[in-house]
């Protein structure tokens, strides 16, 4: 495990505080090692809570500091309270929507399925306030997205991003999800992802909502019971959205896998796991994420464990660095940092095949842009091409 004080000669204080109180909640340090640290640092306190928010973690900072720790700010932690007091007002109102959703969806007798999120928080806290979220995301069968995204219409949802409706079958084959929308007392935006991939193809990731949903359980929630993951793919999916997709790049990924580790250590058969993980194609992504729940937070995993050596190095410096890295697919960082952790290099070749084919397929927003009737959809890869260029020449 890193010492907290070097990272913060070689970070900032701010952070080596961040991973402490992690550390605490987790029980790898004990307090009083908290309480020594703010009292050697000149910590910046304002730092402190952009930090926190930065990397989603402020519910778990405040957990930890309103325990006692001589020394932080007062004003820091009076604007953490009340932070994570409106993420968890929030979080509620999304668990109120979870419900209001898995009731007309199963009226329909439609297959959905919440997760991460709020379905997470509950898994690695046993409450809906410890973990950050900022939307909804539900499952779905590619076969029941029109009738999902009618359902979602019935109870005022609408599409946050302009389509063509006559494409909608391409959307489904193309592409994993549809943002929407709805407003809600105060003027509050409810957010929900609608997917029916839990991945992009760009990730090629051999793991479909089809075989998800072969091994679903039942949990209670706030107003009745809902779908969820077996517990081995709410981890498969935790590994790749936070691996694949994030790259790991926020303290609250890792710290989110090694909660997991932590609390369901007895509950996974870790060797099939382990080969479950490379069917998937997610070996070296796992070991950066694992070696990371083990170097920042003190929590150690049997995953992978003497091939592990010299993976991670550059990752844990992105995700203690700040600002964080960026995952927009034309940050040359980001694209690094995937290849580095892909499989092997024929996987490398393929991902890069598959980056090539992603700028070069109309998507969804080139086919709201401009409508076309279907005849004319050949027009749209001139378009993807036009677009493509203006988002390259204003350096978005």
């Amino acid at each position: 495990m890193l010492s907290a004080y070097d990272i913060g000669r070689q970070f900032s204080p701010e952070v080596g505080f961040l991973v402490l109180c992690c550390r605490v909640y987790l029980k790898t340090t004990g307090i009083d090692t908290l309480r020594t640290y703010v009292a050697e640092q000149h910590i910046d306190w304002r730092h402190v809570l952009k930090l926190a928010r930065y990397h989603s973690l402020r519910p778990i900072i405040h957990n930890v500091v309103s325990a006692g720790v001589p020394g932080v700010g007062e004003k820091f932690a009076d604007r953490l309270r009340d932070q994570s007091m409106q993420v968890a007002k929030e979080n509620l109102a999304r668990l109120k929507e979870v419900t209001r959703i898995n009731n007309a969806f199963c009226e329909k007798g439609i297959t959905i399925v919440p997760y991460k999120g709020l379905l997470l928080s509950y898994l690695l806290h046993g409450d809906y306030a410890s973990r950050e979220s900022s939307d909804i995301d539900m499952l779905i069968l590619p076969k029941d997205f029109l009738a999902a995204s009618q359902i979602l219409a019935t109870l005022g949802y609408k599409s946050a991003e302009q389509y063509n409706h006559d494409f909608e079958g391409y959307l489904v084959h193309t592409d994993r999800e549809l943002k929407f929308r709805r407003e809600i007392d105060n003027k509050r935006i409810i957010k929900l992802e609608l997917q029916w991939r839990p991945h992009h193809k760009l990730m090629g990731i051999p793991i479909s909502s089809e075989q998800l949903f072969v091994t679903l359980r039942k949990i209670e929630v706030p107003g009745g019971t809902t779908n969820t993951l077996s517990l081995e793919n709410e981890l498969l999916t935790l590994i790749s959205h936070h691996g694949v997709a994030e790259i790991w790049r926020k303290l609250k990924l890792v710290f989110d896998l090694a909660c997991f580790i932590e609390k369901y250590r007895d509950d996974i058969d870790w060797i099939e796991f382990e080969k479950k993980l490379i069917d998937s194609k997610l070996k070296l992504f796992t070991i950066a994420g694992v070696n990371m729940a083990e170097e920042i937070f003190g929590v150690k995993s049997s995953m992978f464990v003497n091939e592990r050596a010299g993976v991670s190095n550059n990752v844990v410096a992105d995700v203690l660095n700040f600002p964080l890295l960026s995952t927009e697919k034309t940050n040359l960082r980001h694209l690094s940092r995937h290849l580095e952790l892909i499989d092997g290099l024929r996987e490398r070749i393929l991902f890069l095949k598959r980056y090539a084919t992603l700028w070069l397929m109309p998507n969804m927003q080139d086919i709201g842009w401009v409508r076309l009737p279907k005849r004319l959809f050949p027009l749209y890869f001139l378009i993807r091409r036009f677009r493509f260029l203006r988002t390259i020449g204003s350096g978005k």
